[in-house]
């Protein structure tokens, strides 16, 4: 604020306004509709500021308001502005589409990215951001939105907050939270600390019972998971985001992993992995419910989700078995969530399991219409294909080794 009013130095530190501002707009793009923060990593909800009280101090600083993204005004844009402040943030209209103003996506650590396939509608984002690891996927016109962790588990450098948790995502359908990350409860070392870094606590695929990367301790992590052929891009009314790690090429039979999130606007989601190597294994991929949220199977590979003010429902393919667990103590922790630190409570996670001679295909599909049904074949684990259609029209997804398409 000191620079903001010192007129002889104002040119001098606009460098400084320009960083503060991609600051603000980071928010902007990875809050979810219902706006707290993704409960990704060591990340919980009690032990960082609200994030629109950045954005309040922020749209009254640069004098924007697009950065008003919610009404709340606390304490610290309190501070900063007082009541003068106050009156004009309420004088402004709430942004509740986004228009995403001056973004720069960069390609580094990317493979394989390209801007021009995304859209610039408003309310409608859709790209990587790969200097934080995250691809984001939302549609503020109806509070559909999805983060995926394409990221390195931790900095080189810094290891005490990794989780084992490449290639997991949470996903919010019409404002309501509904696939979630576990969160943490604790940093004290310990049988709570070992299950809320576990792969299994992440909506992630566990090969052989292991985690993807070998997390100890409170904070330490060895061999980790590494993320490769990173790719985000649009064809026709889909995005598809498609990524490979090589955590699990230290276990006894390797595998690569490869994990593709297909998104058809207001329709559906497919998530669709496919495990590469010689040999057979276990897998299992789980999918963390937020705690309101109940689920009930009306066929052997098809769940309703109750508890929000609409049904969503889940698919299945090329499994061999499925569970439920929540609160479950043993034989291993499973089935619970933290959105602060010392609190827990029981949520539901689905667990789809495969034994299958590598390499396979396997996944999922959650849709927002009852009918909705999903075909799924594959060619020697190498290629598959999926038809999404109801009775009015099909979509196609068909994934090689190089490349997805959708028709």
């Amino acid at each position: 604020m000191l620079l903001r009013h010192a007129a002889d130095t104002e040119k001098k530190y606009d460098w400084l306004n320009d960083a503060i501002r991609r600051m603000l707009q980071y928010p902007c793009n990875i809050l979810p509709p219902q706006g707290r923060i993704p409960l990704l990593k060591d990340t919980a909800w009690d032990a960082s500021p609200n994030p629109y009280d950045l954005l309040a101090a922020g749209a009254l600083y640069f004098q924007e308001p697009a950065f008003k993204l919610s009404t709340h005004f606390g304490l610290y844009p309190l501070f900063l502005f007082g009541r003068n402040g106050w009156k004009a943030f309420q004088e402004w209209p709430l942004e509740t589409v986004r228009a995403f103003p001056g973004l720069a996506l960069s390609p580094k650590g990317i493979d394989r990215f390209s801007d021009g396939d995304l859209a610039h509608e408003p309310g409608f984002f859709a790209a990587s951001l790969p200097e934080t690891g995250y691809c984001v996927l939302r549609d503020d016109t109806v509070g559909d939105y999805l983060i995926f962790d394409v990221g390195k588990v931790c900095p080189d450098y810094l290891p005490a907050h990794a989780h084992a948790d490449l290639f997991s995502y949470e996903l919010t359908v019409n404002h309501s939270r509904v696939v979630v990350d576990s969160g943490v409860f604790q940093y004290k070392a310990g049988k709570w600390r070992d299950y809320f870094r576990a792969t299994r606590a992440h909506n992630m695929v566990e090969v052989a019972e292991s985690n993807q990367s070998e997390v100890w301790g409170s904070f330490r992590v060895a061999k980790r998971a590494r993320p490769f052929q990173v790719s985000c891009k649009r064809q026709g009314s889909c995005v598809i985001l498609d990524a490979r790690h090589d955590g699990y090429l230290r276990l006894k039979v390797p595998v690569v992993h490869r994990r593709v999130i297909v998104w058809e606007r207001r329709r559906f989601w497919v998530i669709i992995d496919q495990l590469s190597g010689t040999g057979t294994v276990d897998a299992a991929s789980h999918i963390h419910l937020a705690p309101a949220i109940q689920s009930t199977q009306i066929e052997r590979r098809r769940w309703q989700l109750q508890g929000m003010p609409f049904p969503l429902w889940i698919q299945s393919f090329q499994n061999h078995e499925s569970e439920m667990a929540q609160g479950q103590l043993e034989p291993c922790l499973q089935g619970w969530y933290s959105e602060q630190f010392g609190q827990r409570e029981p949520n539901t996670v689905l667990t789809i399991y495969q034994r299958d001679a590598l390499p396979f295909f396997s996944g999922y599909m959650i849709s927002l219409e009852e009918p909705l049904r999903a075909k799924f074949t594959q060619t020697g684990g190498r290629c598959c294909d999926v038809h999404v259609a109801d009775g009015r029209r099909c979509t196609r997804i068909l994934i090689d080794p190089e490349d997805v398409m959708v028709s």
